[in-house]
């Protein structure tokens, strides 16, 4: 197995994506991308940290980091009442502390585990990511310009 470690800013994103829905380029060597096999690769969230809007009418003390795209074979998450659909969550930021116009949050307790795809989801080059609140819509983006920024650490590990 090899691992790789990964480190994306806000102010990195590709210029055709958003704060709320952010996608990166993939750093990873060829021999992980495009190379036609299936290898298992597992996705774990390390850390999250940055800010998101302060809305009073959203449950705005989380954030939920999911991946676009794609849903897990070892994850399954509820959608509605006795509904289950295919999990993409890798973890959940709560507030750290508040400012007067927006929330910095950061994931507490990290895992080492994470969720499970095949390598073919990398084969375009990228990553992307759905920045949600706990009730499913879309986190804000702070007001503050100086504050629009997190940082999503990752550890892809490779099955070979």
């Amino acid at each position: 197995m090899k691992t790789f470690r990964l480190v994306y800013r806000a102010s990195h994103r590709e210029a055709n994506s958003t704060y709320v829905q952010p996608r990166f380029r993939l750093q990873l060597p060829e021999y992980v991308l495009n190379d036609g096999t299936h290898k298992e690769v597992e996705i774990v969230l390390e850390q999250f940290s940055g800010y998101i809007h302060k809305n009073t009418a959203e449950a705005d003390d989380t954030c939920v980091i999911k991946l676009r795209g794609i849903t897990a074979k070892n994850s399954v998450q509820t959608s509605g009442a006795g509904v289950f659909e295919g999990g993409n969550t890798l973890g959940i930021a709560t507030l750290t502390h508040e400012h007067t116009n927006e929330n910095f949050l950061t994931t507490q307790y990290p895992t080492e585990y994470g969720l499970k795809l095949l390598s073919n989801y990398f084969n375009n080059g990228f990553i992307e990511f759905d920045l949600q609140h706990i009730t499913g819509t879309s986190i804000g983006i702070p007001n503050t310009a100086a504050l629009r920024e997190y940082v999503i650490t990752l550890c892809i590990k490779v099955d070979y």
